[in-house]
């Protein structure tokens, strides 16, 4: 039988600098591409910015960049003790919420191909592909889908 770690209330807090460690620990146990000297860059990068979510401990967070009313996710990543559990999905509500409360129009993320839990998240967002870039990802080779959302034609729920 699969143990699942229980979470009890979900909360969302801007990320700081002083938080990439935890990050890229938390990264470590998922896929490892963020080191935490990657998450502290984005974090001071100045149209940056990243929300965590937790309870009594950190199980998710999410990395933006802002160029004037575009974003880009650039990173979502969900402990793997609590994937399946609908704490992406909040996360990814609560930065789009954020976004769209600074002014944001659209917000565009690539996914990897073959990540179809992903994939099926950013769609149920409401987000659409409009293009691919071929040869994207390595570790192992893969193209990645260009997704889009665009706020005037959507209302967060």
């Amino acid at each position: 039988m699969k143990r699942t770690k229980r979470f009890n209330a979900l909360h969302f807090r801007e990320a700081q600098v002083s938080d990439s460690h935890e990050m890229g620990l938390l990264d470590a146990d998922g896929e490892g591409k963020w080191p935490s000297d990657l998450v502290r860059q984005e974090l001071l990068f100045p149209l940056g910015r990243g929300w965590l979510a937790f309870d009594e401990e950190l199980l998710g967070f999410v990395l933006v960049r802002m160029v004037l009313d575009e974003w880009e996710i650039i990173h979502l990543l969900v402990s793997k003790t609590v994937r399946g559990r609908g704490i992406g999905k909040a996360l990814m509500k609560h930065a789009l919420a954020e976004i769209v409360d600074s002014g944001g129009r659209r917000v565009f993320l690539e996914v990897r191909e073959g990540n179809r839990p992903a994939q099926a998240l950013y769609k149920s967002l409401g987000f659409r592909e409009c293009g691919r870039r071929l040869g994207y990802y390595s570790n192992p080779q893969e193209d990645a889908r260009i997704l889009r959302l665009e706020f005037e034609s959507r209302v967060l729920g």
